[in-house]
């Protein structure tokens, strides 16, 4: 069984913007090979160990990458740009980052067709704790982007299980983890992106957005499914940026289950602002074509089960949405698109 963790800074867990998939998966690695030093190399397939930050300048000559128990210097990246068609990386043991209040991202990787994996037992440790001040990415010290996907294209990030005892979730040990302060998952940008079984804990929840003010701000083809949000702000949620220009288009969140959301369990904004929102939603980025279906779960009394706030929004479809506790009707919602169901109420 694939074994991760991710211990996060603060900001969004994983930032994407290219099309590729997360998915885990339960394989164990074809490559027999024996490792000897830093780096071993076969005809058929030349690869590369890496035990320290120091030497993944020669990554991109290689064609699979193991990154074993390497620690990384305070305020430097781990960086695999622009690898070759088909690299296969896999995080072997424990990876460790080293404390600064900066920017980040602490890991950046791109290519195409690229699969990036883990192996039994690792660990990929952000060192969050260090980072949490309770205001996330909102104010508070700087703190650094956890993950990088951009420009990663037709690619997978594949195997990365943690076990883990958080509770209410089923089954535990086979999704992916993060814990962190702000949007557990933000797809800011990009198509034909697929992210499923992951557990979300302690942050703003699953997120498409915020979308606008960006080179590229079109986002479309995403499927969200057989995921946990827990002990977060926010169960599901797609934010637009007030003023900006871009597209929402096709995306489906699909079988996931929430359990105590504090604020809002379905939420969507086309009123964004960071730190705040405008309270009046303004159409430049239109959300079209959403389905959320078989969506259940619990909202804290305090939150409420749906926000929405729209001003260029159809084509919604909503099934299954099986939520309790929170408030049917709390915040004042506006341009809910037609067909949604009476149970949408706010």
């Amino acid at each position: 069984m694939r074994s991760s963790l991710f211990i996060l800074p603060t900001l969004s867990a994983l930032e994407l913007a290219a099309g590729y998939s997360i998915q885990p998966r339960d394989t164990e690695s074809s490559d027999s090979n024996a490792f000897t030093g830093n780096v071993f190399s076969s005809a058929a397939d030349p690869g590369c160990t890496f035990t320290s930050a120091a030497g993944l300048a020669k990554a991109g000559a290689c064609k699979s990458i193991v990154l074993s128990s390497i620690a990384v210097p305070a305020g430097q990246n781990l960086s695999l740009e622009k690898l070759q068609p088909g690299t296969q990386v896999t995080f072997e043991s424990h990876t460790t980052f080293g404390h600064k209040n900066w920017a980040g991202p602490l890991i950046s990787i791109s290519g195409k067709g690229v699969t990036v994996t883990g192996a039994p037992g690792h660990l990929i440790d952000g060192g969050g704790p260090a980072y949490w001040d309770g205001v996330g990415g909102n104010g508070g010290s700087a703190k650094p982007k956890f993950f990088y996907a951009h420009g990663l294209d037709d690619s997978t990030i594949t195997g990365l299980s943690p076990t883990t005892s958080a509770s209410n979730t089923s089954p535990s040990t086979t999704l992916p983890v993060t814990r962190n302060q702000d949007d557990c998952l933000a797809i800011n940008s990009g198509t034909n992106i697929t992210f499923s079984n992951g557990l979300c804990s302690g942050g703003h929840g699953m997120s498409i957005g915020s979308v606008g003010g960006r080179s590229s701000n079109v986002v479309e083809n995403i499927h969200i499914h057989d995921s946990t949000v827990e002990r977060s702000q926010n169960g599901i949620r797609i934010k637009t940026i007030a003023g900006a220009t871009g597209s929402v288009s096709n995306v489906v969140y699909e079988n996931i289950m929430l359990n105590g959301i504090t604020k809002y369990g379905i939420d969507v904004q086309q009123d964004y602002r960071n730190g705040g929102a405008t309270g009046k939603p303004s159409g430049g980025v239109p959300v079209t074509g959403l389905a959320i279906r078989g969506v259940k779960g619990t909202v804290a009394s305090s939150g409420q089960r749906f926000y929405i706030l729209c001003a260029a929004c159809k084509g919604w479809s909503f099934e299954g949405i099986a939520l309790t506790g929170g408030k049917a009707k709390g915040k004042g919602c506006m341009g809910i698109p037609t067909g949604l169901g009476a149970d949408v109420t706010c």
